[in-house]
């Protein structure tokens, strides 16, 4: 053995930098981790080195540094030594410590999966993470939304591993919006701040919003078709009868569709096909109750049919009807009319061979009003908006009782036609057979017959040309503020 010299000093102290009482060199998980062994003293500078589990990792003089870049979990709790060894001096000094890490959690596990769940139920579920140091801290997402106030949490300390499991339960009220909408449950602590997250699509069953499209048809198209559209969740649907209503709501009949939720209207003669028009209900579901326990979900749409005007009630297509009166009266003679779209050209013509054409005058006064009017479709009666169409007849004389047309257009099919026939009932109360609206003047004066003869160029005028009437509606008759006057033109 070689004499120590003068200058030969041995190691007062080995050591390692920022460890702890307890012997712990602190980190973090995934950051940088850095061990350093510095001796004091010795002459010549020892030689020193770090092992790891047995495993020398970093050599150097008098001190050595080691950086892991980063640290794993795997190094949690790992022996580290640091050994001072020179054999000039033939000493032998080490000092033990061990690694403990600040530990991420790991991922998250949800202890469902798939969810699905009912509109009408709350959602529960639990999300659970393992491995950290510190307890891990949950936060619950909905479609990037914060719901974790819905939620509590549970942390259990493992001893033996000197770990944490936090468990955490969501429960929340979804609705059908968020069905397909990813829920995410996020596990994070110091270790790791931006968190571990899990994540899944929620499945949210829901009774179907029922659609159907409103439909405008031809009289003339062979084709008619109705869409009923089910939007629910799962997506099979059973489809049930549809019904057709006025649009009062009154049933007019059932019919049976497809079970791809298409109604093929039937076809009838194009004159029936106006009965077509209305409110068609079809119902529709998947199983799934609504919020309110039920599971046949309802919609509707409305159905019109463009087709020439018809007279009501439109009885086996007998457009017609008689009137009674008697000479000197005052007539009206109404028909009542259904019109989709609405007639925009109406006419009315005296005689059985329509030779004159009826303008308004102090003879006659044409008018319509907005009414509902008794119709039959499919053999059911309804109430139907429709316009009484009026006639009146002034001072009525012997030659007046003969046949009355009224005639409308509105650019689908035909004119339609309805004949009304004026009939005498009894004797008249004016046994006169001259027009009364014509007024029997008596004078002696030559001015006096000058004054008749004017007056009845006047009154022949009048009866010639017409003479357009204005009506001033009566604010207390609602009724009558809702006729029309109109003119004809020649």
């Amino acid at each position: 053995m070689l004499q120590k010299g003068k200058s030969e000093e041995p190691v007062e102290k080995l050591e390692f930098l920022d460890n702890t009482l307890d012997k712990r060199l602190n980190g973090v998980e995934g950051q940088d981790f850095h061990i350093k062994c510095v001796a004091k003293g010795g002459q010549p500078p020892p030689f020193l080195s770090i092992k790891i589990r047995n495993e020398v990792v970093k050599q150097g003089n008098q001190s050595v540094e080691l950086t892991i870049k980063p640290i794993s979990r795997d190094l949690d709790n790992a022996l580290v030594e640091c050994i001072a060894n020179d054999s000039y001096l033939n000493i032998s000094l080490s000092t033990k410590a061990y690694i403990y890490l600040s530990l991420k959690p790991l991922a998250p596990v949800f202890d469902r999966d798939p969810v699905i769940l009912k509109e009408t139920e709350q959602l529960e579920i639990s999300c659970k993470t393992t491995g950290s140091r510190p307890a891990a801290l949950f936060n619950w997402f909905m479609e990037g939304k914060n719901i974790t106030s819905y939620s509590t949490q549970k942390f259990t300390y493992e001893s033996t591993t000197d770990m944490y499991t936090t468990n955490s339960v969501l429960r929340y009220t979804v609705v059908k919006q968020n069905n397909g909408q990813l829920i995410t449950c996020r596990a994070s602590n110091e270790a790791n701040p931006i968190g571990i997250s899990a994540s899944q699509p929620i499945q949210v069953q829901f009774a179907p919003k029922i659609y159907v499209n409103n439909m405008t048809f031809n009289y003339l198209d062979n084709s008619r078709v109705i869409s009923c559209n089910a939007s629910g969740n799962p997506s099979n649907y059973t489809y049930y009868q549809w019904k057709h209503t006025s649009s009062n709501g009154k049933l007019i009949r059932e019919m049976k569709g497809k079970q791809t939720g298409k109604l093929v209207l039937p076809l009838y003669h194009i004159d029936h096909s106006y009965q077509d028009n209305g409110i068609y209900v079809c119902k529709a579901g998947n199983g799934i109750q609504d919020k309110e326990g039920i599971i046949e979900q309802t919609g509707y749409g409305f159905v019109t049919i463009n087709a020439k005007p018809v007279f009501m009630p439109n009885i086996k297509g007998i457009n017609k009807s008689t009137t009674h009166s008697k000479v000197g009266r005052t007539v009206e003679l109404t028909v009542k009319v259904y019109s989709i779209p609405k007639y925009d050209s109406i006419t009315w013509y005296r005689g059985i061979n329509k030779e004159l054409q009826i303008i308004h005058s102090q003879k006659y006064s044409l008018s319509e009003t907005s009414a509902i009017v008794k119709g039959f479709f499919h053999d059911t009666e309804v109430d139907l908006d429709g316009f009484i169409m009026t006639l009146k007849i002034n001072n009525l004389t012997t030659d007046d009782f003969t046949t009355y047309s009224l005639q409308l257009e509105n650019n689908y099919g035909s004119p339609a036609e309805y004949v009304v026939t004026l009939e005498l009932s009894g004797n008249s109360d004016l046994n006169i057979n001259q027009d009364s609206s014509i007024p029997v003047v008596v004078g002696s004066s030559i001015g006096g017959l000058a004054l008749v003869l004017v007056g009845a160029v006047i009154i022949i005028a009048i009866r010639k040309t017409g003479c357009k009437l204005e009506k001033i509606p009566d604010s207390k008759t609602k009724a009558e503020s809702d006729i029309h006057f109109y003119q004809n033109q020649e």
